[in-house]
């Protein structure tokens, strides 16, 4: 803004000033939305008049638009990926940041539903929380960010920060624009930080990180109420006491193939394991693993939850 301002001073040019400029903003905690830029000078000399900037968020102005304008106008002044549903929960646009994160072509979702883009067990209730929200209005995901798992084209899951807004289009109706954002680097970084031993802690999820030979490096409180365990007589031991035996028998192995061969059978998906409590006691829970990277260095980071009832 001051270089617009000083270049009018300097040449009289008035590329700003009282005219409406679509960019993009910024906020506070780092989400981007498309908004319009208004410049007003007070004063007849512009070497010492002052200005006055109107600032507005246009999301709803450019949702109102026709969807062939909506679409461009989208991809134009969004950098992250952003997706756009009806009430229904048909995709309606799909930005190119959006399919470079997940992996699709924009002919391949626009028309689907956004289930799509969802572990299993999160799409088979989605339907029901639309049809809920539409009913009741009241808001649970709507107007609020919040961490999710997606899932990419070819099956792997990634962490991402989600922020739903609702909008009122003339051609669709009620429809919601998903602001999305990856958050795996983040996710991996903290884990190799000490500021990741409080996100460890806080995350809902059972978490436990195991070095390339399968023994555990972290063991969060959440995994220690799934298991059962306390930390200090699981961290130094190898995994498998987490596991019964048929499964800890061949873990080893799965490992050193991985090592060998890179071919991604558990790593970067999601399935339904089977744990064993300290007393013996089995269970079902849901697995995601990552892989993480510091040096030569290869660690495993396995989030855990309950099974989808």
């Amino acid at each position: 803004m001051i270089r617009y301002i000083k270049r009018y001073r300097d040449t009289g040019r008035t590329n700003v000033i009282d005219k409406k400029v679509e960019l993009i903003a910024r906020s506070k905690n780092g989400e981007v939305f498309p908004m319009e830029l208004t410049v007003k000078e007070i004063g007849s000399n512009r070497q010492t008049s002052a200005f006055v900037a109107y600032l507005r968020d246009i999301t709803e102005d450019l949702m109102r638009r026709s969807n062939a304008v909506l679409f461009s106008a989208i991809e134009s002044v969004m950098p992250d990926p952003l997706i756009v549903i009806t009430e229904t929960g048909t995709i309606q646009a799909f930005t190119p940041a959006a399919c470079q994160l997940f992996g699709y072509t924009k002919d391949e979702v626009l028309g689907e539903n956004v289930k799509m883009l969802m572990p299993s067990d999160v799409a088979a209730l989605h339907d029901d929380y639309l049809r809920n929200y539409v009913l009741t209005g009241v808001k649970h995901a709507v107007d609020t960010t919040r961490r999710v798992v997606a899932k990419r084209k070819n099956g792997t899951t990634v962490d991402v920060e989600l922020r739903v807004r609702e909008v009122q289009d003339v051609s669709f109706g009620r429809c919601f624009i998903a602001y999305v954002k990856d958050c795996s680097n983040e996710y991996d970084f903290a884990i190799e930080t000490e500021v990741g031993e409080g996100m460890i802690e806080l995350n809902p999820d059972a978490i436990i990180m195991i070095n390339h030979k399968g023994v555990v490096t972290k063991f969060n409180q959440k995994a220690e109420e799934m298991f059962e365990f306390d930390r200090k007589h699981i961290i130094g031991r190898n995994v498998r006491v987490l596991m019964p035996e048929n499964f800890a028998s061949r873990h080893d192995q799965y490992l050193a193939t991985y090592a060998q061969t890179g071919i991604k059978h558990v790593v970067d998906s999601e399935r339904l394991v089977t744990g064993e409590k300290k007393n013996g006691e089995q269970f079902k829970v849901s697995l995601r693993i990552r892989e993480v990277k510091e040096g030569d260095k290869v660690f495993f980071i396995g989030y855990l939850r309950p099974p989808p009832k």
